[in-house]
């Protein structure tokens, strides 16, 4: 076989390969459970997007709107798949299957010895492509922070190789802008390590130019997110809406990471695991945990090492082929102190953002830090085997995966559960109801179910009527030519929303049903309710 043609083959492999991860993700993040109104936003969102409205005009967002990163990936998916609970799975399990791709790559960069360079995505898919339940609640929900986490590994293996000014310094510095601009997180898990690298780096080999490259992406990216707000502002885009209040319980929060991480990991009670999957990702934990460790400690020896002996320990070198490293540009040990630096910052966003009552479900934070510690944990495995037998490796490799695999394969092959809301937007269609309220975890998820036949508008209570529900939402749904005839209740969770409220604020319905869970009040008349900018 020729060199191209084996090139060839080995692209079309890993393509294939690719794909069917997809494929499986997205059956697995099926079979766990039903998305959510945040996820049918995000659709709704990214819809908008690709029909004209690129700047979201109109719109009011979430602090971390996603704008640039998962929003136009859920608007692409609802052109591929139509808009529907395969949309909401398969754009998570894309950027999950693309954090394992950059991953991979990312974890040999700078390697002196890459003879068994395939562990690195074998370690990668192990740990995030083979989900047990808790972890696919969140890495393969979205928008979660996993893109943010994508964006920040790009410009991570671009500024590894880079010096200022120079085409990857640009694309990085335009990466970690855009990330910080439509999530803050990367402020603490991708700016802030970036520049803190640096001047590790810096310390570590005596070379003040070390810094330089690093901490000028860093002030750039900064500076570049405060741009790209202002001129949104000026062009009439979205609004974003304030950042969430800090809890101030970082200690607690702080105190629970190693709890939270490992029910992300799997030997924690969040994973509701037993047998053999739960001996199996005890060992994935216990490599994770290895790996984190040992590369705390190098970063450490190698900052009170001589100069002459900085890199000497690590493993790592300029790679073959890049020729001389600039001086401006940092040194080898330096990807590993940002990966590092990028799991810490995830940390710190959870211990200042969570609610201790609600640590367990604000696991969303740490999967930052989940996909750099994969990533470190790829790099000392290819380090730590590159002197053992190939053959040997790859069955042990093989034996983690094997144990791995059953937990989501009985996942994909349970019965998805059912989403209660496509009966409604069924129902809704056949009566020829086009157009009403309910309140957020009804609205936007039904509108998505229903693949767009009928659109519900978020409606919340205040003062005992319904208002205008402006969290993640358009101006433009409230002002809608077709008329408004319904509200849809919760009885399960009102959260406010109820038929006393409804009644207070649009008078006696004309007709009442119940569907499941759902009861939908019908008027004769058109409703409005006030929109508060």
């Amino acid at each position: 076989m020729s060199e191209r043609l084996r090139k060839g083959a080995l692209v079309a492999a890993a393509i294939a390969a690719a794909v069917a991860t997809v494929v499986f993700l997205t059956a697995v993040a099926r079979h766990t459970r039903y998305g959510s109104s945040d996820n049918a936003n995000a659709v709704l969102a990214g819809q908008a997007m690709l029909h004209g409205n690129p700047l979201l005009a109109d719109w009011k967002l979430p602090h971390n709107s996603y704008w640039l990163l998962d929003l136009p990936v859920f608007g692409l998916a609802s052109v591929i798949f139509g808009m529907g609970d395969v949309a909401l799975a398969a754009v998570p399990a894309t950027i999950d299957t693309l954090a394992i791709i950059l991953g991979s790559m990312v974890a040999v960069i700078g390697l002196r010895n890459r003879r068994t360079w395939w562990v690195a995505p074998a370690v990668l898919l192990i740990l995030l492509g083979l989900p047990h339940n808790y972890l696919v609640l969140f890495i393969l929900q979205g928008p979660h922070h996993v893109a943010t986490a994508v964006a920040c590994l790009g410009a991570f293996a671009l500024l590894a190789r880079a010096g200022i000014g120079g085409v990857r310094w640009l694309v990085a510095v335009g990466l970690l802008a855009v990330a910080a601009h439509s999530d803050p997180e990367a402020i603490a898990v991708g700016i802030v390590p970036v520049a803190a690298a640096g001047a590790l780096d810096a310390l570590r080999s005596r070379r003040i130019a070390a810094a330089a490259g690093p901490l000028a992406a860093a002030v750039a990216a900064l500076g570049g997110s405060f741009v790209l707000s202002a001129v949104l502002h000026a062009a009439g885009g979205y609004q974003a809406l304030p950042d969430p209040p800090l809890i101030g319980a970082w200690r607690e929060n702080l105190g629970a990471v190693p709890r939270i991480l490992r029910g992300l990991l799997g030997p924690a009670r969040e994973g509701h695991l037993s047998g053999g999957a739960l001996a199996a990702r005890t060992v994935g934990a216990a490599l994770f945990a290895i790996a984190i460790v040992a590369s705390m400690l190098r970063s450490a020896a190698g900052l009170i090492r001589p100069p002459s002996m900085g890199g000497a320990g690590t493993g790592a070198e300029a790679e073959p082929g890049v020729g001389q490293r600039r001086d401006d540009s940092p040194s080898a040990d330096w990807l590993d102190d940002a990966l590092l630096l990028g799991f810490a910052g995830g940390l710190a966003v959870f211990a200042v953002l969570s609610d201790p009552a609600l640590q367990t479900f604000n696991a969303r934070y740490l999967l930052p830090s989940l996909v750099f510690g994969g990533v470190l944990t790829a790099r000392r495995a290819v380090e730590a085997t590159a002197q053992l037998p190939g053959p040997a490796v790859a069955a042990g490799a093989l034996a983690l995966a094997i144990a791995y695999l059953p937990t989501p394969l009985e996942v994909a092959r349970t019965p998805a559960p059912e989403n209660p809301t496509v009966a409604v937007a069924r129902w809704l269609d056949g009566q020829g109801f086009r157009q009403g309220f309910g309140q957020y975890w009804v609205a936007g998820l039904t509108t998505v179910s229903g693949g767009g036949s009928v659109a519900i508008r978020p409606v919340k209570a205040v003062d005992g009527t319904l208002r205008a529900n402006e969290h993640f939402a358009s101006e433009r749904w409230f002002r809608a030519d077709r008329p408004f005839r319904f509200v849809v209740l919760d009885t399960a969770q009102p959260d406010g929303v109820d038929e006393a409220v409804a009644a207070a604020t649009f008078g006696v319905p004309a007709e009442a049903h119940d569907i499941g869970r759902y009861r939908v009040l019908i008027w004769d008349r058109d409703l409005t309710v006030a929109y508060e900018p």
